[in-house]
This record gives structure tokens, sequence and C-alpha cells, in this order.
């Protein structure tokens, strides 16, 4: 009888234990998750920070290049293309507002089917360009940052882009106080974690040339976590000059 209760206890002790186990393995694991997802935000942002860095960088060499700059991906502007090959997309845009051609500019990463890379968050980067084109030089049915030799044809001094990046959001027009950069050629940009329109995201999605770069925001009112690259006319120009492509 004796040794019977020594072994019932020695269970029951053990039992205890690893319910006490169990509990502070819950508590570990519940103190840890709060961190270890900061973390993994943290390092999602910094791997966008350095795509973005890049996809300028692969613009920026186009420019150099092939003296425009690409249309962006549209549905109307992927039939007949085949961006996983250096096709050329440029000319008269189908809209200024689309995904990032990959193939094109030669960037590396995750591709969907319609050419588009996409962010560490399998959503493509959104493009957008400047369809600028002066009333009067040059030819004034083609887009002067996207056609062949039409920048050169414009000229310096009467080349402009209509897209704005604000430090703000607004209702209407930003006002030139909040106004982080104007004639502005292309932006490119990541919706972030949180792709939604809640807060101050709005602002990128709503498909105008108006765009919003803000500190990031988990307040449900001023939400807020794209990232964003932009490049201006006088940033443009000066890789034209610098290649030949502008006299």
């Amino acid at each position: 009888m004796s040794c019977q209760r020594t072994l019932n206890s020695q269970q029951a002790f053990t039992l205890v234990e690893l319910a006490l186990v169990l509990l502070v393995l819950g508590v570990l694991t519940r103190s840890l998750i709060g961190p270890l997802t900061g973390a993994r935000n943290l390092m999602d942002r910094r791997t966008t920070t350095e795509q973005l860095d890049t996809i300028k960088q692969s613009l920026l060499g186009h420019v150099v290049a092939t003296g425009v700059l690409p249309c962006p991906i549209t549905p109307s502007s992927t039939t007949g293309f085949d961006f996983q090959v250096n096709d050329e997309l440029s000319g008269a845009c189908p809209d200024s507002i689309g995904g990032l051609p990959a193939g094109l500019l030669g960037l590396s990463g995750v591709i969907d089917g319609n050419g588009q890379l996409l962010d560490v968050w399998n959503r493509p980067f959104r493009y957008a360009i400047s369809l600028d084109n002066h009333a009067h030089r040059g030819d004034i049915e083609l887009p002067d940052w996207t056609s062949a030799g039409e920048a050169s044809r414009v000229g310096l001094r009467e080349l402009g882009a209509s897209i704005t990046v604000c430090s703000q959001k607004h209702e209407n027009t930003c006002p030139r106080t909040h106004v982080r950069a104007n004639s502005v050629v292309f932006v490119v940009l990541s919706m972030g974690k949180d792709d939604s329109s809640a807060g101050s995201q709005t602002e990128n999605q709503d498909n105008d040339l108006e765009f919003l770069l803000q500190d990031e925001s988990i307040d449900a009112a001023t939400m807020y976590d794209d990232q964003l690259v932009w490049a201006t006319a006088p940033d443009i120009m000066y890789w034209m000059l610098r290649s030949g492509w502008l006299p």
C-alpha cells in the first residue's frame, strides 16, 4: 500500500509539473509574439526600402539606356506583351498608373503573370508616371517622358511633370506648405502590410496624381504604412543630359 501511494504521489507531482511548464511556456510565447511580430514588420519594411531604391535606380538606368521611361502595366497594356523578356513598353501609355514592368527593367524578385513586380506582401508595386504633353512643342500626340526623342524636341525649359507628393492628407489639392515634392515624373509605391484604404492611405489609392508620404501610423484615423520613392523632372533631365538624350 505504501509503495502504491508513493507511486501515485510521484505521478500526481509529475502532472502538476507538466501543467506548470505548459503555463510558463504559454506566458513566454505570448510575451514573445509582440516583439517577434514587430521585428518581422521592421525587416519587411527594410526589405521594401531596399527594393524601392533598386527600382528607382533601374528606372533611371532605363532613362540612361533608352532616353525614355516605361509605361505602367495596365489591363489594356498586357495584351500581346511578354514582360518576362525585354519587350518595349513606351510611347502613348494607356494609363498613368499601373504595375511595374519587371522584365523590361531587369528587376529580379517575385513577378506575377502580367509581369508586375510584387513586394514582400505579394502585392504589385504601384507605378505612376506623369503623362505631360506639351501643347505646342514636339509631337502633341505623344507624352514627353515616355516617347522616344520627345523630351529633346520639347526642350529643357519646357519639360514639365504633374505629379505631387504631399506630407499631409487633404480633401482637395495639396497646399504649397505641405508639398514634399512637385514636378514629379514618377512615383513607385508599396501599400505595405495593410493595403486597406483606412486612414490616410486612401490618398495613395484614389488613382489621381497626388501622393502622400507621412510617418507610419496605426491610429485608425491616420492609418498609414505605405512606402514610396520618386524622381522629379530635374532628376530625370540630369540623367538625360549626362547620357546625351538632351542637348
